[in-house]
C-alpha cells in the first residue's frame, strides 16, 4: 500500500490569506476551489474556501474555510505543530523571522544541545511551526 501523509490545515475564514502568506514565506503556487464551484451556495459559504493547495519544493500542504459551527465540532483537538527540518540552514533563519510577524515566538531560533539550530514560533493564523537545521557554521564555532 504506498499513501503519503500531507497536513491538511482548516481556518475560519483566513485560508486565502494564510495560504498566500505561506506561499510569500516558503515560496510555491496555490491552487483554490471554492464552496461556490461545487454548487454550495447558501449560507455565505459560495466564495469561502473547500480546498487548496500550497505546493513548493519539497513541501505540500492543504488547507480549507470551515464552515461555521464546526469547528470543533464537539471533537477535542489536538495541538500540532508544521516542522520544517533541514541539514544545512538555507533560507530557515528568514523562513522562521517571516513567520514570527505578527505572531508570537514561543521558542527562540538557536542552538540547541542536541547541535541544532532550532525554534518555535507560532504565526499570526494560529499554526504553530518547529524550525530545525543543522548548521555547520555553529559547530565550527
Amino acid at each position: 500500500m504506498t499513501v503519503s501523509f500531507t497536513p491538511y490545515l482548516r481556518f475560519p475564514g483566513t485560508t486565502r490569506e494564510a495560504l498566500a502568506f505561506y506561499a510569500e514565506v516558503l515560496g510555491g503556487t496555490v491552487e483554490v476551489t471554492t464552496y461556490g464551484e461545487f454548487g454550495h451556495t447558501e449560507d455565505g459559504m459560495a466564495d469561502k474556501v473547500m480546498h487548496s493547495t500550497l505546493k513548493a519544493d519539497g513541501i505540500a500542504l492543504h488547507a480549507a474555510d470551515e464552515p461555521e459551527g464546526t469547528a470543533t465540532g464537539g471533537t477535542p483537538r489536538v495541538g500540532i505543530a508544521l516542522a520544517l527540518m533541514s541539514a544545512e540552514p538555507g533560507n530557515l533563519e528568514q523562513v522562521f523571522a517571516r513567520l514570527a510577524d505578527g505572531g508570537e515566538v514561543t521558542t527562540p531560533l538557536e542552538r540547541q544541545a542536541w547541535g541544532d539550530t532550532y525554534g518555535e514560533v507560532t504565526d499570526r493564523f494560529g499554526v504553530a511551526w518547529m524550525i530545525d537545521f543543522h548548521d555547520p557554521v555553529a559547530e565550527a564555532g
